[in-house]
């Protein structure tokens, strides 16, 4: 990977650096086990394991979960339990069930690489 972005920056025109410095972290595609709310916090996007599990995007379900996060507040009242349980049945309803599909056709695709040759997968999110 460096040699192909130095290739990369030399392509561009760009001969003398000061330095690069990578970074990158995991990014969780499955929803995490333990509680997404934490007392009087409501996890979202990749802190709760939103990521889809095929393609590892993660923007999508990150802006729905705040998105989520927020009704859930107002819906509830800003009360704990409530705001929990109108959190959770709108997960329910929306992010959780795709999250599950995708990581059956996670496993299919990684685990059966061949498997998943010549075929395409489209779904309709409407």
């Amino acid at each position: 990977m460096d040699e192909i972005f130095k290739r990369y920056l030399r392509l561009i025109g760009i001969n003398k650096r000061l330095g690069i410095k990578r970074h990158g972290s995991l990014i969780p595609v499955s929803p995490r086990r333990d509680s997404i709310v934490k007392g009087h916090l409501l996890l979202a996007g990749d802190a709760a394991g939103f990521a889809d599990p095929v393609t590892g995007e993660g923007i999508t379900f990150a802006i729905l979960s705040g998105q989520i996060s927020a009704k859930a507040l107002l819906t509830g009242n800003f009360e704990e339990s409530h705001v929990k349980q109108a959190y959770h049945a709108q997960l329910a309803k929306t992010i959780l069930p795709e999250l599950r599909l995708g990581g059956v056709l996670a496993k299919l695709i990684y685990n059966y690489p061949g498997g998943a040759r010549g075929y395409s997968v489209c779904m309709d999110r409407s």
